[in-house]
């Protein structure tokens, strides 16, 4: 299709042949609004992005663009509202990150049937959201970096291709009890709200939840009840958290009213994990097939760990006979900040396992700064044990080895290993674990 370029009321456009009639699309625009005679026959997108150095609202009152699907003002730094959509049914994304003065957006842009995408990224001065919103085509909101807005609107009708929802840096202090209509929601980031004081009970209706994260929120003082498709959950540096009922009562659900999490993260959690729910944990993890990673205070590596150190190398024979065999495999690491110091600081731990003098597995991960002792251990599930065992000898030699480093140059780690763990577990088609199969290494 031949396209051409042309001025259209002072705007510059580009026009296509479509269906005998007309498409345009305004990609910039040097004063602070619209002229009033602005009437294009079939607009279909507006993209001002980083080119409206003047612009500081596009329209006055409401504007009938019934083609228009796009909208992007990003970058426009001197945009302050966003006023009347109500006459463009058919918009399906609307861009407004990094509009550093927007301070409010009408109340219509709540009601828009088609819009998929609503972007108001890093919008750091923006206070006025719709008070309700019904968009159910709606499948992602941005509002990272929003740090003036308080409020979180009302869900009015059931939204449910709604699948993530950023809010990492605002100011919210409560979700509303509607967000039980999200039913479609699989991600919900609320990190570094530091006026969040709680969840309401209703986000347990969220069945397709499998993600939240609310670190750093530092007034947060408790969870309710999760979903049980919840996979990930972090409140690291949740520093006030004191009661979640899942964890902290584990005697009063029953197995299928507990989720089933892959991962748990409570780094400097201190209120909410006391010994009771550190030994609650570690049960957990090891009983539950689902949960591969957990990251909580705690100073000893849990007693069922079948070999132990304190010099961050431990070393085991491994029968010929389990080559093949359905395996789990388990890693712990102890944590501690060093003498004098307040903070580890970031840093960095890997475990390695060399198997006959090969190296056969390598897993690293980066940590924030801990404040106390923590443990950490993990779960891998390489399905059948086939490393490099050699099937002429009746013993193979497995070495697993734990070590700290530094992440940047920059930082210096001020974290040490106080103690690791290693574990290996059989299905019950595989062999029993016994000292048959496997046995401490003596040289």
């Amino acid at each position: 299709m031949q396209a051409s370029r042309s001025e259209i009321g002072g705007l510059k456009a580009q026009r296509s042949a479509v269906a005998e009639s007309e498409a345009q699309r305004l990609i910039g625009y040097p004063s602070s609004t619209l002229p009033p005679n602005f009437h294009p026959k079939r607009l279909i997108s507006v993209n001002l992005s980083c080119s409206c150095s003047h612009i500081k609202q596009l329209w006055k009152g409401a504007k009938i663009f019934k083609d228009l699907k796009l909208v992007s003002f990003s970058c426009c730094e001197y945009l302050t509202e966003i006023l009347d959509f109500s006459m463009i049914p058919n918009l399906e994304s609307l861009s407004l990150d990094n509009c550093k003065s927007l301070t409010k957006v009408h109340e219509s842009v709540g009601s828009l049937d088609k819009l998929v995408t609503l972007n108001f990224l890093l919008c750091s001065n923006l206070k006025t959201l719709p008070s309700r919103l019904k968009l159910k085509s709606l499948r992602t909101l941005l509002l990272t970096g929003c740090s003036k807005v308080r409020k979180f609107p009302e869900i009015v009708e059931k939204m449910e291709h709604l699948h993530e929802i950023l809010l990492q840096g605002t100011a919210i202090e409560e979700l509303p009890k509607s967000i039980e209509y999200l039913i479609g929601l699989k991600v919900l980031l609320l990190d570094s709200c530091q006026k969040l004081e709680h969840l309401p009970s209703s986000i347990q209706n969220l069945q397709y939840l499998t993600e939240l994260c609310l670190t750093g929120c530092s007034k947060l003082q408790e969870l309710p009840k999760l979903p049980l498709n919840t996979r990930y959950i972090d409140t690291s540096n949740c520093r006030s958290l004191e009661r979640f009922p899942t964890l902290s009562s584990p005697s009063n659900l029953s197995a299928e009213e507990f989720p089933r999490f892959s991962r748990m993260m409570f780094i400097n959690c201190r209120k909410l994990i006391n010994k009771q729910v550190q030994d609650h944990m570690t049960s957990l993890f090891y009983n539950e097939e689902s949960t591969d990673e957990v990251m909580l205070p705690g100073s000893n590596v849990p007693d069922w760990f079948q070999h132990q150190s304190t010099n961050g190398s431990i070393s085991l024979d491994i029968a010929s006979k389990l080559y093949g065999k359905h395996v789990e495999l388990f890693f712990c690491a102890v944590f501690e900040v060093d003498k004098g110091a307040t903070t580890t600081g970031m840093f960095s731990c890997i475990y390695e396992v060399i198997t006959n003098d090969q190296k056969t597995l390598a897993i690293a991960r980066n940590f924030e700064s801990l404040e106390s002792s923590h443990v950490w251990p993990t779960r891998i599930k390489p399905g059948r044990l086939m490393w490099r065992l050699n099937g002429t000898h009746y013993w193979n030699h497995f070495e697993i080895s734990f070590g700290i480093s530094e992440v940047s140059s920059k930082v210096k780690v001020k974290a040490s290993l106080k103690s690791c763990g290693f574990h290996i577990s059989f299905n019950q088609e595989s062999y029993l674990l016994d000292h048959e199969s496997v046995r401490r290494y003596t040289g």
